[in-house]
């Protein structure tokens, strides 16, 4: 199953008016100056906010998806794509009411929380460091141990991912 992250619609808002603020910002100082201004400094400021922009809106925006199948897990959620084959997990345990345990993800080190989800890098209540993908809908968790590093995962549809998880490893293994 695959799911697939909205992305913050306050960002395309930021990338859009960023060249106009920096454009009428420039055409004020200019009406107002009383030395003729030539015309590459005022082009230029604003050609330069335009590609910080269309960087801003094309990391904003890219596909950001946490899938599960029958060969492992798919996090691309935040950074780097992370694949898990199910035989790469070496613990895995079910948390219920993950929000209330000490794994809940407390300061984010390096991510985003965007709406409904969480995903990143994340300090949890225990102090240790994660990988996080996880929908504030969803109640219970899964932490794996796998290479050496911890995960929580609760993705929407957390039942078919439990199960899945299960058919290949059992949970509290």
């Amino acid at each position: 199953m695959q799911l697939t992250m909205e992305p913050p619609r306050v960002v395309l808002l930021i990338a859009l008016a960023l060249p106009l603020v920096v454009a009428a910002a420039i055409a004020l100082a200019v009406r107002s100056s009383r030395k003729r201004v030539p015309w590459a400094h005022r082009i230029v400021p604003v050609a330069l906010v335009l590609v910080v922009s269309a960087m801003m809106v094309k990391t904003a925006f890219a596909e950001r998806t946490f899938r599960w199948s029958e060969s492992g897990i798919r996090d691309d959620t935040f950074g780097a794509a992370l694949e898990l084959g199910w035989s790469d997990i070496e613990e895995a345990r079910l948390v219920s009411d993950v929000w209330r345990s000490d794994v809940r993800p407390g300061l984010r080190t390096n991510g985003t929380a965007y709406g409904p989800y969480r995903a990143g890098h994340f300090r949890l209540a225990n102090g240790s460091s994660a990988r996080v993908f996880m929908m504030t809908t969803v109640r219970d968790a899964i932490v794996l141990r796998a290479r050496g590093q911890t995960f929580v995962y609760a993705p929407e549809h957390f039942e078919d991912f439990a199960a899945t998880l299960e058919r290949h490893l059992p949970v509290g293994h």
